[in-house]
């Protein structure tokens, strides 16, 4: 879970217009993520390529970018909505293919690649529902910044 807290001395305003263009940003890079990525890999599309790590950390930190500046705001709700924003873990088992060798090993060694393979497309379904709920956060939080303009 992710802490957030009111501060009391603010010492960068949040900028609603800005905000609202990252947060769409936010949400367009989520979802280019999750069009490039299938929601379940075979067997050796997951040894060989995996979901793309670097782009998934890329993801990662706009988004911790945008949840330290709004933490900023004097909005109650805003700051209520950013503790729903889910933290991005990138695990090994997300992209477990950077190595060719690696890949080819544990394709020919079968039987001992399922349950690392299982386990791969259980933490590549958690990420896509966190990816999937940045995105609804996002909008969520895009709706209260245009209500409250002159709050946030």
């Amino acid at each position: 879970t992710r802490s957030v807290e009111m501060k009391e001395i603010v010492m960068e305003e949040v900028r609603p217009a800005i905000a609202q263009e990252r947060l769409n940003r936010l949400k367009d890079m989520v979802a280019g993520f999750l069009a490039d990525n299938p929601p379940s890999q075979s067997y050796i599309s997951y040894w060989r390529k995996g979901y793309d790590r670097d782009s998934l950390h890329a993801i990662r930190d706009y988004e911790e970018s945008i949840v330290e500046r709004l933490s900023n705001s004097r909005d109650k709700m805003v700051i209520i909505r950013l503790m729903d924003m889910p933290i991005l873990r990138s695990l090994w088992f997300i992209e477990p293919s950077s190595d060719r060798w690696l890949s080819n090993i544990m394709i020919a060694l079968f039987p001992i690649g399922i349950p690392i393979w299982l386990y791969g497309r259980y933490t590549q379904k958690q990420l896509r529902h966190d990816l999937d709920t940045v995105s609804k956060v996002s909008s969520q939080l895009i709706t209260l910044i245009e209500n409250g303009t002159d709050k946030a």
